[in-house]
């Protein structure tokens, strides 16, 4: 949300267990506020109450990539000295045209920001993500009350290999099962060639489990939340690798609350770093 007063503009996240603390802000603004302007579906619902309650107008924009994509285009071109300031030589004058902005919140969503503010169009949407994880760790664990936190938790706790199946391991499994074979042929030494790939990347999730590699009596709820964790992010990030390349785009900027969290970020710039043609995220 977005509060213009007398040349200030003052941004406050909002979420419903914040409303209280977020209407006695506005309160304490009442006849001060020239614009207020918020996005997303939360702050839609809950429009009317402010409006009938404050007695102001609120601009909605149910679009949240768009609303940051020209909130993050007006603090480039308007804000010549802003508050703080990150000096890092490796990411100096990135651009703010041809780029992406990706957000990894309920679902994954990935636009292109062109030319200008203007040129914005939606590449992909992924239709899993935060919600995804925490709705599945909720199945797995039997716990409706788990919040994000606790299943991010639960997920570093575990092992996402006891589980998932990763190149090498999908090799030894068939070369086990044609162990006679190579025995009548005196065949004593198997040499493991992957082509252009890495025996430790992953082949396929759950795949241990479905090639009966492992005893489900061994896998803990812990282990199968990791799996969902690494999957939900992995394929949010190879999903905007592919529409970044597809635009020719280098750059991207990260965001969504689900992103906050750090076991989040290390798979995701884990995975970029896996990608081709590495491109800068932000």
């Amino acid at each position: 949300m977005s509060i213009a007063r007398r040349n200030i503009i003052t941004f406050k996240m909002f979420n419903k267990e914040e409303f209280q603390s977020l209407k006695n802000f506005l309160e304490t603004l009442k006849g001060d506020i020239i614009k207020c302007s918020g996005c997303g579906i939360s702050i839609r619902s809950y429009k009317k109450i402010f409006e009938h309650t404050l007695n102001i107008e609120m601009n909605i924009n149910d679009n949240e990539l768009t609303t940051l994509a020209k909130g993050l285009y007006f603090m480039s071109k308007n804000v010549d000295k802003p508050l703080f300031i990150y000096d890092d030589k490796r990411i100096n004058n990135i651009p703010i045209q041809n780029v992406m902005i990706a957000s990894f919140g309920s679902s994954g969503q990935f636009l292109k920001v062109g030319n200008d503010v203007n040129d914005i169009k939606m590449l992909a949407a992924s239709g899993e993500g935060g919600s995804s994880f925490l709705g599945l760790s909720r199945l797995i664990s039997q716990m409706s009350n788990l919040n994000h936190l606790e299943a991010i938790k639960m997920a570093t706790s575990g092992d996402n290999w006891k589980v998932d199946l990763c190149i090498k391991d999908l090799h030894k499994h068939f070369d086990k099962l044609c162990e006679l074979e190579m025995d009548s042929y005196q065949i004593k030494e198997t040499t493991y060639n992957y082509g252009n790939y890495s025996g430790s990347l992953l082949s396929s999730k759950f795949g241990k489990v479905s090639l009966d590699i492992v005893d489900i009596k061994d896998i803990k709820t812990e282990d199968v939340v990791s799996s969902i964790l690494h999957s939900t992010v992995s394929n949010n990030t190879r999903m905007m690798y592919l529409a970044a390349k597809t635009e020719d785009i280098k750059v991207a900027y990260v965001c969504g609350n689900f992103m906050t969290y750090n076991p989040i970020r290390r798979i995701c710039l884990k995975t970029v770093n896996q990608c081709q043609g590495f491109f800068k995220v932000l």
